[in-house]
């Protein structure tokens, strides 16, 4: 097993856990994954992580800062000290790509063409609305789609890499979280406590059904 990673606290520190066999969990209680270090870098909260190919964690903090992380040492090895001029809400790997969004109204497309292989911005998309959450999905056709959250109660659907808008869905409240599922679902979790499925479209198009409890 591997690491797992958490931020939320206001110091900025990243706790990892390491998780072990199944037998060591065992013998140590029903938890298989014990403290393995704290990532310190960050001077405020860290509100997003995604851990990318090639051994890398990346993270975004309240003050617009993004770091990079070798996971195979914890250590820092870039920092981008002004990555939005907002919180940094969502991270996403894909492909070679970091994109970040932030309640600077910006999702940003970084890339590793600066000099030792360092992290550079190479697009950036803006909007009217802070963006909040980002998933990463495929619609009905096999092509990749960048579904963004903006605090509108919207949801775009952005075709990729080009970010031509394929269509928008709308939630009852702020969407706080976004996660794709089999055969073109997505899953919302809105601000007033609603979990709505929806069923991705070949064209982008979107129909959806309400969770409440």
């Amino acid at each position: 097993m591997g690491y797992l990673f958490a931020g939320g606290s206001p110091d900025g520190v990243i706790l990892a856990w390491k998780g072990g066999s199944s037998s060591t969990g065992e013998q140590q209680g029903s938890n298989p994954f014990q403290p393995a270090a704290a990532l310190n870098g960050h001077t405020s909260a860290v509100i997003s992580i995604e851990v990318g190919g090639g051994g890398k964690l990346f993270s975004g903090s309240m003050d617009g800062t993004i770091k990079l992380w070798d996971i195979s040492t914890l250590q820092c090895v870039q920092t981008i000290e002004k990555g939005h001029d907002n919180a940094v809400m969502s991270l996403l790997c894909y492909s070679d790509f970091l994109l970040s969004c932030s309640l600077d109204q910006k999702i940003k497309v970084w890339a590793a063409t600066g000099e030792d292989g360092r992290f550079e911005a190479v697009y950036t998309h803006e909007e009217g609305d802070g963006a909040i959450s980002m998933c990463g999905v495929e619609d009905m056709d096999g092509k990749p789609v960048l579904l963004c959250s903006w605090n509108d109660d919207s949801v775009g659907l952005y075709e990729l890499p080009s970010f031509a808008e394929k269509g928008r869905m709308y939630a009852k409240g702020e969407v706080r979280s976004i996660k794709g599922g089999p055969g073109g679902l997505v899953f919302t979790g809105d601000a007033t406590g609603l979990v709505t499925v929806w069923k991705l479209a070949a064209a982008g198009a979107t129909s959806g059904a309400a969770m409440a409890e």
